[in-house]
């Protein structure tokens, strides 16, 4: 039997714009990033950038970097998290050997 993921129909605006999406995400997450694209390029277009186009490429670049800052916080809780584990084990092999 084999599990075929189900795809997600959604329109979204972006920028007054209607895109109709299918995708693997449920469509909650598809609005949410939407909503997000949309409170990104807005205040891009407002200050002055002129084409859409570019305006994206402004947001995906905000959006990438944010992104990259993410995940180079998260390797560093995760490394922080594994030194507190080594930690522990260390205590816990210093306690067992007084018993």
């Amino acid at each position: 039997m084999s599990m075929v993921a189900v795809k997600s129909k959604v329109t979204v605006s972006i920028c007054d714009e209607t895109y109709f999406l299918v995708a693997d995400e449920n469509e909650e997450q598809i609005i949410q990033a939407a909503e997000y694209l949309d409170s990104i390029m807005r205040p891009l277009i407002k200050a002055g950038v002129n084409h859409r186009e570019k305006a994206a490429v402004l947001a995906a670049l905000q959006c990438a970097c944010f992104f990259l800052k993410s995940n180079v916080l998260e390797q560093k809780k995760n490394e922080a998290a594994e030194r507190l584990l080594q930690k522990i084990d260390l205590e816990t092999q210093l306690i067992s050997k007084l018993d």
